[in-house]
């Protein structure tokens, strides 16, 4: 259950932060491989993904800067609660535990940060003759059908 609740504040996060799909689901990887190796009650989840996010958003080439990414991770994880200010102390601290746990992030992962998504390929269409689907829309569908169970969320 943490896992499908978490996957939707990185997409929350991620769109409210105007990112594209591939970096939020290369975050959601990432926080998943994550807690392969670790569990929930050694790391804060919603500090996992943050980093997860953040990591995703350098390596696919969308980067945003830490200040916006732990300020929106704090709109989406306390819905109405007003945002501390700027320079507060809290956002210091939650961007210092972004930048620690993004080196944590790094070694679980063994530095590994290659992913192959699927949606490259979703976007041709499929051989009419070998599968029976007609066309990328439809492959599309298969593949949100596919993935939904396991908490990724595809537009």
């Amino acid at each position: 259950e943490y896992r499908k609740l978490t996957c939707v504040f990185i997409q929350d996060t991620g769109r409210s932060l105007r990112l594209p799909q591939l970096p939020i689901a290369t975050a959601m990887v990432f926080y998943h491989r994550f807690f392969a190796f670790k569990s929930y009650e050694e790391h804060d989840r919603f500090n996992i993904a943050t980093t997860a996010l953040f990591l995703a958003s350098k390596v696919e080439e969308t980067p945003r800067k830490l200040k916006d990414v732990v300020t929106e991770a704090y709109k989406a994880q306390y819905k109405g609660t007003p945002v501390p200010e700027t320079e507060s102390r809290e956002l210091y601290e939650r961007k210092e535990k972004v930048l620690i746990s993004e080196r944590i992030l790094l070694q679980t992962l063994g530095f590994d940060l290659s992913i192959e998504h699927p949606y490259r390929h979703a976007a041709r269409p499929l051989d009419v003759e070998k599968w029976g689907v007609v066309s990328a829309s439809t492959s599309h569908e298969h593949l949100v059908d596919a993935l939904s169970p396991f908490g990724v969320r595809c537009p």
